[in-house]
């Protein structure tokens, strides 16, 4: 029988020093990633883009959405194991193709999301197939018994300034 169970956050106490201030510096990074595949969860994938958008205020931004069709029927039909792995292989290659003044991240369950810079609907469209091409590779095609697909979505927003970036998220 569980009577408690405590979580608790460490105390430092007021007088920091240098190596309480990185360790607090690493406690808050960690906060914003998925423990699974490393990229930015949904609170570090908006802070990250609330800071690009900052940065690099003249550049026009456009926000893709996706998620993996069928992705339950991989982990029961895989495995976990599999499914993970599925997972983690798509963020790298997610992150992989991002840019300096690019950001990705996994946002829900099998659902990511990437901030990139828009350079015309032409430039969008090739990268678009460049980055599903990438998700899944010929390795992970032969190691998987079902076929990978995605469903995404855009968001161009007419006013990067003027939305909050899960809303504009909400959008794609």
């Amino acid at each position: 029988r569980i009577c408690c169970i405590h979580s608790s956050v460490p105390y430092f106490p007021p007088q920091d020093t240098s190596a309480v201030q990185v360790t607090r510096r690493q406690l808050e990074e960690l906060r914003l990633r998925d423990a699974l595949t490393g990229i930015y969860n949904m609170e570090g994938f908006v802070a990250a883009a609330d800071q690009l958008r900052r940065r690099w205020p003249q550049n026009t931004y456009v926000f893709l959405k996706f998620g993996i069709n069928g992705f339950r029927y991989i982990n029961r039909t895989s495995g976990f194991v599999v499914g993970d792995q599925v997972l983690r292989h798509i963020a790298g290659h997610l992150q992989a193709s991002c840019s300096e003044q690019e950001t990705c991240g996994r946002v829900e369950k099998d659902i990511f999301a990437a901030m990139l810079v828009f350079r015309g609907k032409a430039d969008m469209a090739r990268r678009m197939e460049q980055i599903r091409a990438a998700l899944v590779d010929e390795e992970l095609r032969r190691q998987l018994s079902v076929e990978i697909n995605f469903t995404a979505g855009l968001y161009l927003p007419p006013d990067l300034q003027g939305e909050e970036i899960k809303d504009m998220l909400d959008k794609a």
